[in-house]
């Protein structure tokens, strides 16, 4: 009985540290910062990427 219980467990930090890692997959936060420029090396204003 009680080494049913400590497999569980070490099943169940197994699950919450396997989950911990793919949590920050699921965000959809981030920022791309750059400066666009064309061929000459001259700024683009106002570029969308």
């Amino acid at each position: 009985m009680q080494n049913s219980v400590f497999s569980f467990l070490r099943l169940a930090v197994c699950f919450l540290g396997a989950a911990a890692l793919l949590f920050p997959q699921g965000t959809n936060l981030g920022t791309i910062r750059g400066t666009v420029t064309d061929i000459t090396g001259a700024v683009v204003p106002s570029a969308r990427v």
